[in-house]
């Protein structure tokens, strides 16, 4: 079973049982009644067909395929994360579509964050930070979720958006890298001495990075005219 699947049915412990036992049992015993439909649609979308289970047929008596080949989940993420961003945004969207009715917040976040940053290739700078925002509502943990967002701010002149996201990130995950970029916002900004400090900060963490202790300089001296 491959990771996603298996991610996908542990978010419902039901879910191993009804690959694994009749489900028409396993509803009977162990599944709310108003959750059936939902965790079956769920589940159904990734279930590979049983050896010792009739392979189901439709109303003409056809098989009925037990995995859709379009929405293969580990071929989708593959493409959600290519360089392509016109695949990349549809199989994004599927993702984002196939977990929705399954509590699998951390998937759909990841998937909300790859359609995103198609988007920013594209220059389609709003529907990027909206797709950056349901990443860190689904995800509010991720520091990468708003140093992203923040570059796309950054790219609509929204400096103090920016910062905002950089220092939640830094709240989440101190970095050199981070850090020299809030300062370098700071710079543009006016705000020499907050950029003095990150930069500081950015050399405690990477004392050998290339161009901070020029940046460091370069503020002290805008301090000391």
């Amino acid at each position: 079973m491959a990771q996603h699947q298996k991610k996908l049915i542990a978010a419902h412990p039901a879910g191993f049982d009804i690959i694994e036992r009749p489900i028409q049992f396993l509803y009977l015993q162990s599944i709310e009644l108003a959750n059936i439909e939902k965790l079956e649609r769920a589940i159904n979308r990734f279930r590979p067909a049983a050896e010792d289970e009739d392979v189901e047929q439709d109303a003409d008596g056809g098989e009925v395929p037990s995995i859709d080949e379009e929405n293969d989940i580990d071929t989708l993420w593959e493409e959600s994360k290519g360089d392509d961003p016109g695949p990349g945004i549809v199989a994004s969207t599927k993702i984002i579509e196939l977990y929705q009715d399954v509590e699998a917040t951390e998937d759909i976040a990841a998937a909300y964050h790859n359609r995103a940053m198609h988007y920013e290739k594209h220059d389609d700078l709003d529907r990027a930070i909206l797709d950056y925002t349901w990443a860190i509502d689904h995800d509010g943990n991720d520091a990468d979720y708003y140093i992203m967002r923040a570059g796309a701010y950054l790219k609509k002149k929204k400096p103090i958006a920016a910062t905002k996201d950089l220092s939640s990130a830094l709240d989440l995950r101190s970095d050199a890298r981070t850090l020299e970029r809030r300062g370098d916002v700071y710079a543009e900004r006016g705000y020499f001495n907050e950029a003095a400090i990150d930069y500081e900060q950015a050399l405690s963490l990477a004392p050998n990075k290339k161009g901070l202790r020029s940046k460091l300089a370069k503020m002290r001296n805008k301090l000391h005219k």
